[in-house]
């Protein structure tokens, strides 16, 4: 046992000794190179002594498992109490080894003791953040199938006898084709030259809409602080509006975010201001409760708010009164890491584009739009507070949702049964929001004032 640790504490010390040289390298190279930098190093004399660290730790744990082996065995004869429960520890641990010993094979695969990277797999080595409550930032040793959509195609639909895929986010620009190019359907129908196969049949269908997107108003400000240009700005303008559209509705509030730090930034910054005014706020990463645990206090306590990110865009059910106020704060593109840059690398970069990249961002951004309609009777309102949404360049976003009428338009922007959408400074938003809601009543008899104003809450 003290041999293996020993091992990993070297490994560990290698892994720093890399994460040094590829700083430094960092400095003499574009970004989009830097996915090829532990490559490069594993295979340059540099490397040796992490290559020697990763052999003789899966040695040491190969003995390890062994060993364990070994007694399990023997325990098998032995005349003890309460062996049951001894057993399945000693299985435990060695299912605990086995994984470990497989992860650390994949991400630095060895041939007769050298480096054998794989060209259709990334391999990198990820900073893992500290979780806020002691824990340290970590190491992640990383081995991803570099294009997941090839590898569907070409090796797993073609395997299947049938397959249905369901989802609410294959419609995208108008077509099935971006969703059938992400999934690698596309693949699947149209063999390449050096696949000996059959073309496999894939069928498409669209259900007919259920909900009533009439009753959803859709409301982008356009005087929110540019995001690219001073971030600080931007996150007060997104604190004081939460807090005094929370104010004024009571909560039922949903704010989505694509950034940990900004939840709890602006989660710490409002707690005191909800806490007066006896509406729970929840945020993703805050000392009282677990992520897990976030979904049912929201669904629980009508009056409430959530700030979350990715767990949030996804799958979160929050039927009736719980939510209806959806707050997506900025449009969810991907930050262009070490595997997107490895993509480019592999496709292209406008290819990469086309066939991953945007059709993930607008996938995320229909399935957070997707969180105010739970029910056929829900009703809300939806605020981007992401200008960049009413640009030209990025207006794709937009046309996404299920839009009918466009308040600032000289006609529909659809058929005039979908959403209504409000484009205009926030105050105008906000009130167009509430009316919608029936609110203004109420906040004249809680003395209560729409306009958005100078004031920070």
């Amino acid at each position: 046992m003290q041999g293996s640790d020993d091992a990993l504490l070297r490994l560990e010390g290698a892994l720093e000794g890399f994460e040094g040289w590829r700083e430094e390298a960092a400095r003499r190279r574009e970004e989009r190179e830097s996915h090829s930098l532990l490559r490069e190093y594993v295979e340059s004399a540099e490397g040796t002594g992490l290559v020697e660290s990763r052999t003789e730790l899966c040695r040491r744990l190969n003995d390890l498992e062994s060993t364990l082996a070994e007694v399990a065995e023997r325990l098998e004869a032995a005349p003890l109490r309460g062996k049951p429960g001894l057993r399945r520890s000693l299985d435990l641990a060695r299912t605990e080894i086995s994984g470990m010993l497989e992860a650390i094979e994949a991400w630095l695969p060895l041939e007769e003791g050298r480096p054998a990277y794989r060209p259709s797999f990334f391999y990198d080595v990820e900073v893992e953040p500290a979780s806020g409550r002691g824990n340290r930032a970590g190491l992640a040793l990383v081995a991803r199938v570099l294009l997941p959509n090839e590898v569907l195609g070409r090796s797993y639909y073609p395997e299947l006898s049938t397959g249905v895929f369901v989802s609410a986010t294959t419609w995208l620009r108008g077509s099935f084709e971006p969703a059938l190019g992400y999934l690698g359907l596309d693949r699947a129908a149209e063999p390449a030259p050096d696949e000996d196969r059959a073309p496999r049949i894939v069928r498409t269908f669209r259900a007919p809409e259920v909900f009533d997107y009439s009753r959803v108003l859709v409301a982008v400000p356009r005087d929110a602080p540019p995001i690219g240009r001073d971030k600080d700005a931007f996150l007060e303008y997104v604190r004081r509006f939460v807090g005094h559209l929370g104010e004024r509705t009571r909560g039922r509030m949903l704010v989505l975010f694509t950034n940990a730090q900004d939840v709890r930034r602006v989660g710490t910054e409002l707690e005191g201001f909800f806490r007066a005014r006896r509406i729970s706020l929840w945020y993703q990463n805050m000392e009282s409760a677990s992520k897990e645990e976030l979904s049912d206090l929201f669904r629980a306590r009508v009056d409430s708010v959530l700030l979350g990110v990715d767990t949030f865009w996804f799958g979160a059910d929050f039927p009736g009164e719980t939510l209806q106020y959806l707050l997506i704060v900025r449009l969810p593109y991907g930050v262009p890491d070490r595997y997107h840059h490895a993509q480019c690398a592999a496709l292209g970069t406008s290819e990469q584009r086309r066939r991953i990249y945007m059709p993930r961002a607008l996938a995320k951004f229909r399935q957070g739009f997707g969180r105010l309609m739970r029910r056929e009777s829900d009703r809300g309102c939806v605020f981007v507070l992401d200008g960049r949404a009413l640009e030209p360049k990025h207006r794709t976003f937009l046309r996404e949702l299920p839009i009918g009428v466009d308040a600032d338009a000289s006609e529909d922007a659809g058929d005039g049964e979908g959403a209504r959408l409000v484009r205009g400074d926030t105050e105008r938003c906000l009130r167009e929001a509430l009316a919608h809601m029936d609110l203004l009543a109420d906040l004249r008899q809680r003395g209560l004032p729409v306009g958005f104003g100078d004031e920070a809450p």
